[in-house]
């Protein structure tokens, strides 16, 4: 049951917390299945470049093996564009495309998160986004949907 070892830790810790986020990294691993396996629902997040968009139908496979198998209550809460500037056409196109292949079946969060070095530097000085640079948009757009998100729960 490795698979829901995760699950289990966060077991002790649910009664203190309303809500935990549990951030991945974008591999199809064993850790990403316990994430999966522990959580109530998911964020989906892609980056707006052609290659992350290929590979959501992946992630959406991998989310619907797992409600099938291990977590029948997971829900999808939706897709975060991310990494988005606004002045490429590349960056437009990805979002168009998610939300034309998957918009019927998937919430599509409408604001997208713009690209800023600030969120890759957050986790260099083991600091959350929040912490480090709480003023930026992406900080700020972050903020927004986690309030959305909990709005809905």
């Amino acid at each position: 049951s490795r698979e829901r070892l995760l699950e289990y830790i966060l077991s002790f810790l649910k009664e203190n917390y309303d809500y935990i986020f549990l951030d991945c990294h974008p591999g199809l691993d064993m850790f990403t299945l316990n994430a999966l396996t522990a959580s109530d629902s998911v964020l989906i997040p892609v980056e707006a470049h052609v290659l992350s968009s290929d590979g959501l139908d992946q992630v959406e496979k991998m989310i619907r093996t797992v409600q099938r198998k291990l977590n029948p209550s997971l829900q999808i809460e939706g897709i975060i564009i991310t990494k988005f500037q606004g002045r490429t056409s590349c960056c437009g196109q990805v979002y168009e495309i998610v939300k034309r292949d998957f918009g019927n079946q998937i919430h599509i969060f409408e604001e997208p998160v713009k690209y800023s070095i600030k969120v890759a530097e957050a986790p260099a000085f083991g600091l959350s986004l929040h912490e480090y640079a709480p003023n930026i948009d992406p900080a700020q757009t972050y903020a927004r949907i986690a309030l959305e998100v909990m709005k809905s729960a």
